[in-house]
């Protein structure tokens, strides 16, 4: 995940980018950001005004502790493909059913904009 921070301007952004190496990098960004309570990091993955900022930016500023996620990145696989919006299966460590997360493609390149887990 090398050089894939806020300031990237390739890598998960790039419009020429795969969806599920992008779901990839976005969620480890996304892990990254909410351990650190970083709160202008979280524009570097979430769709600006989408329900996932809205959910990070609360839990960063309630200062409970974020528990992160147990995802296992090597196994994304899209589920649904609509061209620009694309719906991901994101199966967790253990006995977890998969989550499913959303992804929306725009000129920024990919970003999350809800997970459903």
């Amino acid at each position: 995940m090398e050089g894939a921070g806020a300031g990237d301007g390739g890598g998960a952004g790039s419009d020429e980018t795969d969806p599920v190496e992008a779901a990839s990098v976005l969620l480890e960004i996304r892990q990254g950001c909410l351990a650190g309570r970083d709160l202008a990091c979280v524009a570097s993955y979430a769709q600006p005004g989408a329900p996932i900022e809205a959910v990070d930016l609360a839990a960063m500023a309630s200062g409970e502790p974020i528990v992160p996620g147990s995802a296992d990145l090597s196994a994304i696989s899209v589920t649904a493909d609509l061209g620009d919006a694309v719906v991901l299966s994101v199966p967790a460590f253990g006995e977890r059913e998969p989550a499913s997360l959303l992804m929306m493609r725009s000129e920024a390149g990919w970003r999350l904009r809800e997970w459903f887990g």
